[in-house]
């Protein structure tokens, strides 16, 4: 929520009503992924052939991962990320080339916003 909201109330409740289980089961079988443990292992959503072949390796990835860094330099990151790794799926670029590209990139990103 913004620090300088005018509806900061308004707002947590609907994060409220948006995390909680009855929503987050409703949005599930609309076919949304999860974000409550819960809602993972919840009987009525399992019932679902994809969430039984898909919810089990998604819940592993979602304990492992990571959130994306919040730095005003991310945008452009992942414009990195994307075209080397296209070009390594291409096969314009081996698989070497291209991670050392995404480095040398970020490298000069961090130097032009004067991180380095």
């Amino acid at each position: 929520i913004p620090a300088d909201s005018r509806k900061k109330e308004a707002a947590w409740e609907v994060i409220k009503w948006l995390l909680s289980k009855q929503t987050q089961k409703i949005l599930a079988v609309e076919g949304f992924a999860p974000i409550r443990e819960s809602t993972f292992v919840d009987e009525d959503i399992l019932a679902d052939p994809f969430a039984q072949k898909v919810y089990p390796g998604l819940m592993r990835s979602l304990e492992v991962s990571k959130a994306r860094p919040r730095i005003p330099e991310w945008p452009e990151m992942t414009e990195v990320i994307t075209l080397r790794l296209h070009q390594a799926l291409s096969g314009e670029l081996t698989n070497e080339a291209a991670l050392r590209l995404i480095q040398s990139d970020w490298e000069r990103i961090f130097r032009e916003s004067g991180r380095y």
